[in-house]
């Protein structure tokens, strides 16, 4: 049931063929005396057997107690990766991102510019016809023409808005 290193067998016996022997070792001892046994040789074999025991007992502790390091070490090692695999994921997330953003933002950046291109136009549009028919322009033609240009102004201050939460959620 227990181990040569866990329980020492010291073997007394009148029997000391090799043959004897071999055969006491195969069945777990330790140890062999010879009769007649002298009372101090005996004790100096179980003190040192004991000894034995204790060292080897000593050895399994610490063996355990490495394994039991190396076993938290693995697991600092496993949760230090992981944390390393999430930082890499996120650096290549956010380089993503970012050219993302950049791509986004380059054709709203042109958008917005033309928004305001367009609106100057408009109003110098709207100037040029007014200086076209003068003080000749009818009230109705004149208020139908200011109602078309305020809906296209209309239409361009919705495109800025837009263009402007665009511009928001990239940043």
């Amino acid at each position: 049931k227990y181990s040569s290193s866990e329980l020492p067998i010291i073997f007394l016996t009148a029997k000391n063929q090799l043959s004897d022997l071999v055969m006491g070792f195969d069945a777990g001892a330790n140890d062999f005396l010879t009769k007649p046994v002298s009372k101090e040789e005996l004790l100096v074999r179980v003190k040192t057997h004991l000894e034995l025991l204790q060292i080897n007992r000593e050895l399994d502790q610490r063996v355990k107690s490495k394994t039991e390091d190396l076993r938290i070490e693995h697991e600092k090692l496993k949760a230090t990766q992981g944390e390393l695999l999430k930082s890499r994921n996120m650096a290549s997330l956010g380089t993503l991102v970012g050219g993302i953003a950049h791509e986004i933002n380059n054709p709203n950046n042109f958008t917005s510019a033309s928004i305001y291109n367009l609106e100057v136009r408009l109003a110098k549009l709207s100037d040029y016809i007014h200086a076209l028919a003068g003080d000749d322009l009818e009230e109705d033609i004149a208020d139908e023409l200011n109602q078309r240009f305020s809906n296209l102004l209309g239409i361009l201050s919705t495109m800025r808005d837009g263009t402007g939460r665009i511009r928001d959620i990239v940043d």
